[in-house]
């Protein structure tokens, strides 16, 4: 449904990166479009979180496992991601309102990425589906929940 309304930021993104890219040499942009998770993913430095048809996405936990940095485009992206991930640690969310504001907001990001790599080297672990950090976290959240 990539014509309806709330792709329109992902509509916008993917037009504006080739630009944002002509405009700084330090920043690259893989092919933008459907289908399936772009195989570039694992030698990005950063990873664009961009609502679809929903806010939620698994996108951003293979963000991390891959050790991706998340940018997310809209501050209510996080809220359907758990509360034992200290996402705004990791992440940053970037300016979407016109060409202009992204390339700011995307350079800004290049210069924080060193830290913000540290943090998802810390905490990418607790989205790993494959060791028990997820399922500890949950526990630990339902039995303060059911302390209360």
């Amino acid at each position: 449904h990539p014509h309806l309304t709330p792709f329109q930021t992902r509509r916008d993104v993917c037009r504006w990166a080739p630009a944002v890219s002509r405009r700084s040499s330090t920043l690259t942009f893989s092919h933008c479009g459907p289908g399936p998770m772009c195989p570039t993913v694992p030698r990005a430095k950063f990873g664009l979180h961009v609502k679809g048809d929903t806010w939620a996405s698994n996108r951003v936990f293979d963000y991390l496992l891959m050790g991706v940095v998340p940018l997310f485009t809209d501050e209510r992206l996080y809220g359907p991601l758990p509360s034992y991930v200290p996402w705004r640690k990791l992440s940053l969310v970037v300016n979407v309102t016109d060409e202009d504001a992204f390339a700011q907001s995307l350079v800004s990001a290049v210069g924080r990425h060193a830290e913000l790599k540290e943090q998802v080297r810390a905490y990418g672990r607790l989205v790993d589906w494959e060791t028990p950090n997820p399922f500890e976290q949950y526990m630990d959240l339902f039995w303060r929940c059911a302390s209360q």
